[in-house]
């Protein structure tokens, strides 16, 4: 198959010779193509051409994700998104389902990834207890917010007044 054709460059090397040559050669054209797209961005920056640079730094994170680099993938569609609050119509180029998803992913691989200066993770620690201490357990925030598991419930695009309509109803 074609190489540039491939969903994602495969995380490890396969024994059999064939698919270990397509796997490294699909690595080497995602390779080029994200040089490719760092340099139409770095050049869109430099002449002010924003929506070229969103739509390169979009892209750019996609050929990261391919190649498994959550944390480049994530910069790359968070500075698109930074770059694309200047316009509402770019805003429309930006992946923002794919920056979330980066988000989720490397927010799962270290809770202090979400910590900020203006939200600590000691305010989640009282969120918790205030839900516990009013009776909700597990099993019921999952139930309201309509995810089956915890990374249901993580990896689910959340309809927050669904869920907090919901809350409320069971508390009475």
């Amino acid at each position: 198959g074609d190489p540039a054709a491939t969903a994602s460059a495969p995380r490890h090397d396969c024994q059999d010779a064939i698919a270990r040559v397509h796997g490294q050669a699909t690595r080497a054209f995602v390779h080029c193509e994200l040089a490719k797209l760092r340099w139409e961005s770095r050049r869109a920056s430099a002449s002010g051409n924003t929506a070229a640079e969103v739509a390169a730094l979009t892209n750019a994170g996609l050929q990261s994700f391919r190649l498994w680099d959550v944390e480049e993938a994530h910069a790359a569609f968070l500075r698109a998104a930074d770059i694309s609050t200047m316009s509402p119509q770019l805003e429309a180029a930006v992946d923002w389902k794919f920056l979330r998803y980066c988000t989720q992913l490397r927010a799962a691989k270290s809770p202090n990834f979400l910590k900020t200066d203006d939200f600590p993770l000691d305010d989640l620690e009282l969120v918790r207890n205030q839900l516990l201490g009013m009776g909700f357990r597990a099993s019921t925030v999952l139930e309201a917010a309509g995810a089956r598991c915890l990374t249901n419930f993580v990896l689910v695009e959340l309809r927050g007044a669904l869920l907090e309509k919901n809350l409320e109803a069971w508390s009475k």
